[in-house]
């Protein structure tokens, strides 16, 4: 079944690999990017481009409208960063703005991508998503981040 999908933060890592994987699967893929972001990774891919930026609500909802599955891979990663302030402005109130333009939307399903270091660890030495946040000391400011955006997301199956 060909869905139409949308790939938040496609020029990226993870998204330009979930960009490829869709193609590759046959879906009908849209990708929202930066006006500044490098898409080398996905030029060569059958996609449509919608140019903005989390913040602008009217361009994100129209990249949003009509898709059946949106993923959000954006993610800002600097951690060497002395203020962690536009970590927190990406990472957590940029995850919000696009759950927002989601609960207009009304996508079939929102794939959320975090990172393994929110997951906490348990006795046995396997450990999952059901693994609360355990770390000790003062986190690193891009780990906090993730740990706030799940946790102002919450687990949705």
């Amino acid at each position: 079944m060909v869905r139409k999908t949308l790939v938040l933060g496609a020029s990226g890592f993870l998204g330009s690999h979930v960009t490829r994987r869709l193609v590759a699967r046959g879906h009908d893929v849209h990708v929202f990017v930066r006006a500044s972001s490098n898409t080398s990774a996905i030029d060569s891919l059958s996609v449509t481009k919608h140019i903005g930026h989390l913040w602008d609500a009217d361009k994100l909802a129209g990249a949003m409208q009509g898709c059946s599955w949106v993923f959000h891979c954006v993610v800002d990663t600097r951690a060497w960063l002395y203020d962690p302030a536009p970590l927190y402005r990406t990472n957590v109130q940029g995850l919000l703005r696009v759950l927002d333009a989601a609960l207009e939307a009304r996508p079939e399903r929102f794939i959320y991508t975090s990172t393994y270091a929110t997951i906490g660890r348990n006795a046995s030495g396997i450990s999952d998503e059901n693994d609360a946040f355990s770390w000790k000391g003062t986190p690193p400011a891009y780990v906090q981040t993730r740990v706030d955006a799940e946790n102002r997301f919450g687990h949705v199956d």
